[in-house]
């Protein structure tokens, strides 16, 4: 399925000496599905998190490795990639695959820059959401209807319905 596109733009990190700066550029989706749920209409079990690293007037710096973590791992989310290189424009993506729990989590980028050394930027949350329910994942029991409880007026019976997900 095709990573959709919420661009959001948001200065996270910058080196006091304005030297150089990393931030966030983009993240889309801001919500993924769980792992093996096919996510339902529109909705990825991926995320793209893009950063951008740039000099003190914002002109994009290529060839710069940035290193990327995930605050949690809870349900077996991960990245697919753990390091990237700044393209020309200073753009460097992290690809978030989604666990089998519902969870947010954010993304860390860190990259060290000649003479001042590690900066780093944290992206907003990116939620994995079990999303709408969908026939793997959602189960229904009920019990049988009572004999009693016919067509007779005035007779209160109980039935049981039990939805689990």
């Amino acid at each position: 399925m095709p990573l959709r596109s919420i661009w959001a733009l948001a200065v996270l990190a910058a080196v006091a000496a304005r030297r150089a700066k990393l931030f966030l550029s983009a993240r889309r989706p801001t919500t993924i599905a769980l792992k093996g749920s096919g996510g339902g209409t529109g909705i990825s079990e991926q995320a793209a998190v893009v950063f951008k690293v740039t000099d003190s007037t914002d002109i994009g710096i290529g060839g710069q490795d940035v290193s990327f973590s995930l605050s949690t791992d809870l349900g077996g989310i991960d990245l697919q990639n753990t390091t990237g290189t700044s393209d020309a424009q200073g753009n460097v993506t992290a690809i978030v695959n989604s666990g089998t729990l519902p969870t947010p989590v954010r993304v860390e980028a860190t990259t060290v820059v000649p003479q001042l050394g590690e900066i780093f930027a944290l992206s907003p949350v990116l939620n994995v959401s079990s999303g709408v329910p969908v026939d793997s994942r959602f189960n229904i029991f009920y019990t049988a209807p009572q004999d009693e409880c016919g067509d007779l007026a005035g007779i209160t019976c109980t039935q049981l319905l039990i939805i689990g997900l």
